[in-house]
């Protein structure tokens, strides 16, 4: 569905900003907290959190 493919392109923007931008930066942790919105919506609560 469109949680899935929208976890999967949260998951690869994380990864990017993460990569060219730091773990700090804002955009970065805006990336973030929409990948554990995404999570939350499917039920994965524990991954959520843990971000």
């Amino acid at each position: 569905g469109k949680y899935e493919e929208a976890e999967s392109m949260n998951r690869q923007t994380l990864a990017q900003s993460e990569k060219v931008l730091g773990p700090e930066h804002p955009y970065t942790l805006m990336s973030m907290s929409n990948l554990a919105g995404v999570l939350g919506r499917q039920g994965k609560y524990k991954e959520a959190e843990s971000m």
